[in-house]
């Protein structure tokens, strides 16, 4: 009879897969030179809105998550919620992290909670760990200017524009890929045509705003503009992304195209006339094809 591989679980729900969910997901990939497999062990929905209703706005759709998480080597793996939701925390760690996933290594961050209830604390998942023969890593807090990093403090940075500040906790630029649909051309009629895309219901939308961006297409990713609001100037109310990309000529519609904003260049606004947009527009053009990057993306992690 073969052997059934020993993994190495980080638990997590890695909704940003940020720096410090990053420091987690580590310490499992770390385990493959031991011959484990490392997976990501997440619920299928979020908790908050299974218990109570409402879930906190996505940062990353599930392709872009899954696909980082491979990159950093651990495969992503998706409980029912439904399923373990009663579980008391030993049943959790018995049937579930040993008896289903064959857990040799298992690593949570320090403020990790599972069980019903959320009665068990990483405390706990420690001495269960020792219980069952497996080794349990707590991460301490991964911190930026000072504070823990945490999915509510990147929220609250792309509520306010803070987009550099927000890669930085990522690891990466804040982006999103979503399908291209067609506008009404506004932007093509003064010479700036732009990627229409919709943020699906609960997904974090940035404040509303113009930014520098870099988008892929074409198979390259290019320094682009991008606005998220409603188009005031022209009566618009629903909020979108519409990004210019400089010099790019073809059809994007219909495709998934992935866009990354880098930094907050100015309000939303109403102008007087298209003409005034227009010119604004180009100055906005000319801010993002000269912008620099900052060291907010590099600078100030510990």
């Amino acid at each position: 009879m073969t052997q059934k591989m020993k993994t190495a679980v980080a638990l997590g729900n890695f909704d940003g897969a940020h720096i410090g969910h990053a420091a987690v997901l580590r310490a499992a990939a770390d385990k493959k030179t031991a011959g484990m497999k490392a997976l990501a062990v997440m619920f299928d929905v979020h908790p908050a809105g299974a218990l109570f209703g409402a879930a906190p706005p996505r940062l990353l759709s599930d392709n872009m998550l899954d696909e980082i998480l491979l990159d950093m080597g651990v495969c992503p793996v998706r409980l029912s919620f439904s399923e373990i939701r009663d579980m008391s925390p030993e049943r959790f760690v018995s049937e579930v992290l040993i008896g289903r996933l064959g857990a040799a290594f298992v690593s949570v961050g320090w403020n990790f909670t599972f069980g019903k209830g959320a009665a068990g604390k990483a405390d706990d998942l420690v001495r269960l760990c020792e219980k069952y023969g497996a080794e349990c890593s707590v991460i301490p807090a991964v911190e930026y200017l000072g504070e823990p990093v945490s999915s509510t403090r990147i929220r609250r940075a792309l509520a306010d524009g803070r987009v550099a500040e927000a890669g930085a906790m990522f690891g990466r630029p804040f982006g999103y890929g979503f399908e291209v649909v067609r506008g009404d051309a506004l932007g093509r009629k003064m010479g700036f045509p732009t990627l229409n895309q919709y943020f699906p219901d609960g997904f974090t939308v940035p404040k509303r705003g113009v930014y520098v961006s870099e988008t892929e297409a074409g198979g390259r990713r290019m320094r682009s503009v991008t606005n998220i609001g409603g188009r005031p100037t022209v009566g618009g109310t629903d909020v979108r992304s519409e990004t210019y990309i400089h010099g790019f000529s073809g059809d994007l519609y219909g495709k998934n195209v992935r866009v990354f904003l880098l930094d907050f260049l100015r309000e939303e606004k109403k102008f007087a006339s298209v003409d005034a947009l227009r010119a604004q527009i180009e100055a906005d053009v000319r801010a993002a094809a000269e912008w620099k990057s900052p060291a907010a993306y590099t600078e100030n992690r510990e």
